[in-house]
Order: structure tokens, then C-alpha cells, then sequence
């Protein structure tokens, strides 16, 4: 999720193309060396959204956990509507992530949809909802 400066301009052109396409959304995952929010790479490439929604991409989970509060503000800084996340950078059942998963919707309090995904189903997804207060899903067959 680490991008150079001719990676960026790449993107820049492929979501100049999904706007003209008229995308629903656009889902972003940049990351610095250090896994944190890519704030400068993120500015170059606001441009070329068009006002689009933007979703960040599960890269959210590469954050460390003590970091993710910030990185939630930074994102809603930055004009994003929603965050996809496990609650985890482990591959773990979902459901061992609850708590943290709670807590993330908890602190974004309705400034960002955090959506929660990485083993959610149709048996679960309910009951996921339901644990972390999450304003939707995404997994496999779920409708």
C-alpha cells in the first residue's frame, strides 16, 4: 500500500477514468513505510476524484491499533465517507475483533461508516451488526 510518485500518476489517470465511467465510490488504500495514513499521497490524488465518495481500503487494518483513532480523524479530514476494516491485521476470525471493531465505530461516531469485512457471511453478518454497532458489511453472499 506503499505508492512512488509514478504509481500516484497512474492512479491519478485510473480515477479520472472511473469518474468519467460515473463510479458509485472510489476505494483509496495508501499507507507510508511506517503504515500510516499517506496524507500526501491521498492530497494528490483528491483532485482527480471529482467529489466521488471515497472509501479507504482495508490497508486500515495495517495501521497499529494505538494509531487508528488518529488515522479515523485524518480520514474524515481528508473527505472520506467510509473505512473497511477486519479490526485486525491478523487473518482471525472476525469475531475476535469485535471489541475493537466497537470501538472504532464508537469513535468515529457518525463522521465515517466503518464497514466492517474479512469473514463476514450471511450466517453472521446480522450478528456482527449487531456486536459493533458497524452501519454495514461486506462479505461473501451476504444477499
Amino acid at each position: 500500500f506503499v505508492y512512488n510518485d509514478s504509481e500516484l500518476r497512474i492512479m491519478e489517470d485510473d480515477i479520472l477514468r472511473a469518474a468519467e465511467l460515473e463510479s458509485d465510490n472510489l476505494v483509496l488504500g495508501l499507507l507510508t513505510e511506517d503504515n500510516h495514513i499517506d496524507v500526501e499521497g491521498i492530497e494528490q490524488l483528491l483532485p482527480s476524484t471529482q467529489g466521488l465518495p471515497l472509501v479507504f481500503h482495508m490497508a486500515f487494518d495495517q495501521i497499529p491499533l494505538a494509531d487508528q483513532k488518529e488515522a479515523i480523524d485524518q480520514l474524515v479530514d481528508l473527505g472520506f465517507v467510509r473505512i473497511l476494516t477486519h479490526g485486525s491485521s491478523e487473518n482471525n476470525d472476525i469475531f475476535e475483533n469485535v471489541d475493537h471493531l466497537k470501538e472504532l465505530v464508537d469513535y468515529a461516531d457518525g463522521r465515517i461508516e466503518i464497514m466492517i469485512g474479512g469473514g463476514v457471511t450471511a450466517d453472521n453478518y446480522q450478528e456482527l451488526i449487531e456486536k459493533t454497532g458497524a452501519q454495514a458489511a461486506h462479505g461473501t453472499k451476504i444477499c
